[in-house]
């Protein structure tokens, strides 16, 4: 699964910044709410539908969905070995884990990503106003010191 949750990282990466995301906490969060939103089991069942060269095509697929599916392809020829239908078997695993990013999922996903721009945007306003007042406290005027022992 880290080989293929490494996969879905880069093309997810990569179509963030393809759509506008801003760098930092909010690609961290998109990306780690599209892997998350593969459930435990489907690389198996991807595996299998594999096996037996079975899977189900979906038409009309977003821009995500046209990039995880090459390049879950390229990652399933490189994990395996070479075999005579090994195209078409690359194809099953892809068209297997391929309705797990749907719009529905990439727009959930995006929006948490929005959710920790805003969060990470109030804790720098915070953090700011903290750091202020520690420079405050730093620089304001204190008593003389009395000495320890009368001379």
């Amino acid at each position: 699964m880290t080989q293929i949750a490494d996969v879905i990282g880069l093309i997810a990466r990569s179509h963030y910044f393809a759509i506008g995301g801003r760098p930092g906490d909010a690609c961290q969060t998109f990306i780690g709410a599209l892997v998350e939103g593969v459930p435990l089991g489907a690389v198996n069942r991807a595996f299998e539908a594999a096996t037996y060269c079975e899977a189900v095509s979906i038409s009309g697929k977003t821009d995500l969905q046209t990039k995880m599916l090459n390049e879950l392809e390229r990652a399933y020829l490189s994990a395996t070995k070479p075999h005579p239908l090994g195209k078409r078997k690359a194809e099953c695993f892809a068209e297997t884990l391929l309705p797990f990013f749907d719009a529905v999922a990439e727009q959930r996903a995006l929006a948490l990503a929005d959710a920790s721009v805003r969060q990470s945007d109030s804790s720098r306003v915070h953090s700011a106003s903290l750091e202020r007042e520690a420079e405050i406290e730093r620089n304001r005027r204190r008593p003389p010191r009395r000495p320890l022992y009368p001379v």
